[in-house]
């Protein structure tokens, strides 16, 4: 008998927090959700599971965008974690309920969850690998600070051109209010760290999670004609070490075939975790 997916609700909190903690940094972001969150706080988010109130197989978080575009419309993000049979039965559901755009988090089961969505064809298909760190690796380090609100247009500029690069989408065109507003919030609320070199913003980074377990950044941008001069290495030293005194690791997640980018990590002081999957429509 296959398994059955269903929405969770308040019962299965317990459950799903043992779930998450099975591999706290692999699951750093869905922790950080449902610690800000709750199941119900954030508006078109969903969670889903297969299990009961005592054991969860797997746990996907699930954002859709508000007003929610339809059942058929492929929209927003999942993010799963568990036993590939079960979290092939939440995206068997979601491709009913409304299947995500884009599917980010550890392999084996974004895999299973994208089977379950009926394999559609991908647009985007990228082996991943998540990287942790816990002690900053010795070496030079940018003067790091978070970004100002004068700065937003520079800093949505960069956000734009590193999706356009890593994605194949540019957000600026395909919804450039949108992008300007979630860029502003990130901004806001402290969330962009940058360093600067003669007037010019030459790293950027995102703090996308954090949480008292760790925090999980993304969106790492040097601009081209800065690149091979050891920017990258030294920016994630300095915003490393700025977190790693707020909470105990920090992680993230990598395409494994960017070696720039693998090679800037390591040194940097992040070693190899987990198989992750980012795989988009």
């Amino acid at each position: 008998m296959s398994p059955r997916a269903f929405r969770l609700r308040a019962a299965h909190l317990p459950a799903l927090r043992a779930t998450l903690q099975e591999d706290v940094d692999a699951n750093l972001f869905s922790l950080g959700v449902l610690r800000t969150w709750g199941l119900d706080g954030q508006e078109g988010a969903r969670w889903w599971g297969v299990g009961d109130a005592r054991r969860l197989r797997a746990a996907v978080w699930v954002g859709r965008p508000v007003p929610d575009p339809g059942p058929r419309t492929p929209a927003g993000l999942a993010v799963p974690w568990g036993e590939e049979a079960a979290a092939e039965a939440v995206g068997r559901a979601l491709a009913a309920a409304g299947p995500p755009r884009l599917v980010i988090g550890p392999r084996a089961s974004s895999d299973a969850l994208w089977r379950g969505l009926g394999q559609p064809t991908p647009r985007v298909w990228y082996d991943q690998r998540l990287y942790a760190c816990r002690q900053v690796a010795p070496g030079p380090a940018l003067a790091i600070r978070p970004a100002r609100p004068d700065e937003l247009d520079r800093v949505a500029d960069m956000a734009g051109r590193m999706m356009a690069e890593d994605l194949g989408e540019d957000p600026r065109a395909r919804d450039p209010e949108g992008h300007l507003r979630l860029v502003r919030a990130r901004l806001l609320a402290g969330r962009v760290l940058v360093a600067e070199a003669d007037g010019e913003l030459v790293f950027k980074l995102d703090v996308g999670t954090r949480t008292e377990e760790g925090a999980q950044v993304g969106g790492t941008w040097v601009p081209p004609h800065r690149r091979g001069a050891g920017l990258a290495t030294a920016g994630m030293r300095a915003a490393t070490r700025l977190l790693l005194a707020q909470v105990p690791a920090v992680t993230l997640h990598v395409n494994e075939a960017n070696a720039p980018a693998v090679r800037a990590y390591l040194a940097a002081g992040f070693r190899p975790a987990a198989a992750f999957r980012l795989a988009s429509l």
